[in-house]
């Protein structure tokens, strides 16, 4: 969906700072609304390279909203793509290293409910029950159509911020 190949380093990182401030709920609702949850966990994953490599050229609120972004990026693509046990364990993982950025811990605050229902349904399977509706519905049932129509929707409301 998008060819980030031909931008440098420099260029990332200036698209990832105009992401991670106000327009970080217009992007996670961009890909919430198209479902392009594994295209998320790949620009997590990009976002949190690129702020590893740039960390000298940062100032400790542009790290912690970049980092707030990343987090919530993948607990959202990791809830939606049904992959339990890996939410369970970066959430784990996030809650161990007790960040102190407010943005942070009251993303873990809101997403603590999530992850008992991840909990609960972990068990109902483990335990051998149905989960009946408790799975998301995957990018493959919405159309091309419907796709383009979602993503210009967010985009023009980021654009009214």
């Amino acid at each position: 969906m998008f060819d980030l190949s031909n931008l440098t380093e420099q260029k990332l990182l200036e698209k990832l700072l105009l992401i991670k401030g106000v327009n970080r709920n217009g992007f996670i609702e961009l890909i919430r609304s198209t479902r392009h949850y594994e295209l998320g966990l790949e620009l997590a994953e990009l976002f949190e390279s690129l702020l590893d490599r740039n960390l000298g050229q940062l100032d400790k609120q542009q790290i912690d909203s970049i980092k707030l972004l990343v987090i919530q990026t993948r607990l959202i693509c990791l809830d939606s793509l049904d992959r339990w046990n890996a939410f369970i364990e970066y959430f784990d993982n996030v809650y161990s290293q007790g960040y102190d950025n407010f943005g942070i811990q009251t993303l873990l605050i809101i997403q603590q409910e999530r992850y008992q229902v991840i909990k609960r349904k972990i068990a109902k399977v483990s335990s051998g029950k149905k989960l009946g509706n408790s799975l998301h519905k995957p990018q493959s049932e919405l159309t091309d159509t419907d796709i383009e129509l979602r993503a210009k929707n967010i985009i023009d409301w980021v654009n009214t911020l």
